[in-house]
């Protein structure tokens, strides 16, 4: 499983995002990647009609949750419980 956490620089949301994926992705021995808007990857994520809002999660190269989740939310989207899916 690889977790893609698309963020803005010196956003405090995305910042608690970062901090909350990093804790959970190290405890449950998932791939990580932080992909910063500013960098050709995460412009390009970004273009992607899914993606309206950040910091927004993709799980497997699909959107999977917008905005900041807590750790017990985090934990279920890679569980496959997940929850805060966009419609």
């Amino acid at each position: 499983m690889k977790v893609e956490l698309l963020v803005r620089a010196g956003s405090g949301p995305c910042e608690r995002a970062e901090r909350i994926w990093r804790e959970v992705a190290t405890a449950q021995g998932i791939e990580l990647v932080v992909v910063n808007l500013a960098d050709r990857t995460g412009s390009e994520l970004a273009t992607q009609p899914t993606i309206t809002a950040v910091p927004a999660v993709l799980i497997d190269g699909q959107l999977a949750a917008v905005g900041v989740q807590s750790p017990e939310e985090a934990r279920a989207l890679v569980s496959g419980h997940g929850i805060n899916r966009p419609r």
